[in-house]
């Protein structure tokens, strides 16, 4: 896979990408991703647009556009960029204007804009600004988008992370067929290191355009050494429709499904990991479609 690579990520709304949390669930319509990932100096930008749907106890259906690239490097916020957050005239929650983010160099990098009025947060304050309901409604809109936005790009990072190890991995992959690829994960303190588990769906000796792999992870925890918080996984992502063109280059899937993969945050003091729940747990399809 080249140094740097233009993704395009996709929804399909037979089965929708949705995420669930302690009962609230997150579902993606027409989600149109793109971007560019370098993968030594891990930056990444993103563009397009995704659609929202929250269910009418929360905030409706409503759009989420990306109007001036995201930018940033490794697990750091966005650096730069801009979105804005729309509401159908069917949604009742919300006035039917815009509200805008604008990402920048300020000590407190969220700017939020509504028609003439404007108020600024640092990333922890605006994340957290969707569930406070003492809070106006078009900021905690703003907040619920920016968290929305940000687990369909994490998720999609997942899999590209995924497509990069396959891509370089290819032979071994084959070679273990249905048995799978072990790779071990984080050796989390007092706790049995986990597992990543890859493994072709249709093994005949050789990974092909066209085959299938099944990924399993195993109380696979993801240590971020230079942060105590960290991640752990348990579930499986099954990888259709494997694309691979030598010349010129491209690789992705035609189909990624996401089979209750539960992601739990975790706490890192010292020697002791707790594992926070409840999870996030992750279903339903998306495209992933790769190119120089």
């Amino acid at each position: 896979m080249p140094t740097t690579v233009n993704f395009n990520i996709g929804t399909k709304d037979t089965a929708r990408l949705t995420f669930t949390v302690d009962g609230v669930s997150i579902a993606y319509p027409l989600l149109r991703y793109t971007g560019t990932w370098n993968r030594t100096a891990q930056a990444w930008t993103l563009r397009g647009s995704t659609g929202v749907d929250s269910g009418t106890m929360l905030f409706g259906a409503f759009s989420v556009q990306v109007i001036e690239a995201l930018n940033w490097t490794g697990d750091d916020a966005p650096s730069s960029g801009k979105m804005e957050f729309v509401t159908p005239a069917g949604n009742s929650f919300f006035p039917g204007q815009t509200v805008q983010a604008t990402i920048d160099s300020n000590p407190q990098p969220i700017l939020l804009t509504f028609g003439t009025a404007t108020i600024r947060y640092d990333w922890d304050s605006y994340l957290m600004v969707w569930p406070d309901d003492t809070q106006p409604n078009q900021w905690r809109l703003a907040s619920f988008g920016g968290t929305a936005s940000a687990l369909a790009a994490e998720s999609g990072r997942m899999v590209l992370e995924l497509m990069a190890f396959i891509n370089a991995n290819d032979l071994r992959i084959a070679t273990a067929g249905a048995a799978g690829l072990d790779t071990a994960c984080s050796p989390r303190p007092g706790a049995a290191t986990g597992t990543r588990k890859i493994a072709l769906a249709n093994p005949d000796g050789e990974l092909n355009p066209g085959d299938g792999l099944i990924v399993t992870y195993s109380n696979c925890w993801i240590d971020d050494p230079t942060d105590n918080i960290d991640l752990l996984f348990n579930g499986s992502i099954t990888l259709t429709g494997y694309i691979e063109n030598r010349s010129p280059f491209a690789t992705g899937f035609d189909q990624i499904t996401f089979n209750s993969l539960a992601e739990n945050e975790t706490e890192t003091a010292g020697q002791v990991v707790t594992v926070v729940q409840p999870p996030v747990v992750t279903t339903g399809t998306m495209t992933l479609f790769v190119t120089p």
